[in-house]
């Protein structure tokens, strides 16, 4: 099978076609818009069909922020917190923007990061402090995740084991 384009409506939705017949499309950043396009499809015996079909675009907005951490950690310590901010796709941010850290207790450190990456980290320390601290990260004017970290003292940390002596 040969696939071609056979028409764009619209042709600022820049389009080409794979080696299998896919549609790539090669939008302009932030270009919002529709295109209607008629791909023809040929085998080799000279039969062809034709489709129809609407692409529609829309601007990569910020959707989410997800975020690796443990979920319990022991008093004095300090971990890694890494934030990935993501598109409606589901994509890493490509952007500059700034990623702010917040907790409930201890220490955020940085307290803010700018990014092009769109992932950012963070040392958490909840010092000698225990119970659930509440870690937040956000961007001004989008997406926010709060996670919540148990922190434990060194007694809930240690396991005892039963002393049983043979004759």
């Amino acid at each position: 099978m040969t696939y071609t384009i056979e028409g764009n409506s619209n042709p600022r939705v820049a389009l080409s076609l794979g080696i299998n017949g896919e549609v790539n499309i090669h939008p302009d950043p932030d270009l919002e818009a529709s295109s209607y396009v008629w791909i023809k499809a040929s085998d080799p015996d000279g039969n062809s069909a034709w489709a129809k079909f609407l692409i529609r675009l829309q601007a990569a907005y910020l959707n989410a922020i997800h975020a690796s951490y443990k979920t319990s950690m022991a008093a004095n310590t300090s971990q890694v917190i890494t934030a990935r901010v993501v598109d409606q796709w589901d994509r890493l941010w490509t952007g500059e923007l700034t990623v702010r850290f917040w907790s409930s207790w201890g220490k955020v450190n940085p307290e803010a990061v700018v990014t092009s990456t769109g992932q950012a980290s963070t040392t958490f320390s909840p010092g000698s402090k225990t119970g659930t601290a509440e870690v937040d990260a956000w961007v001004d004017s989008g997406p926010n995740k709060n996670i919540y970290i148990e922190v434990l003292g060194a007694e809930q940390n240690q396991i005892y084991l039963p002393l049983i002596l043979r004759q």
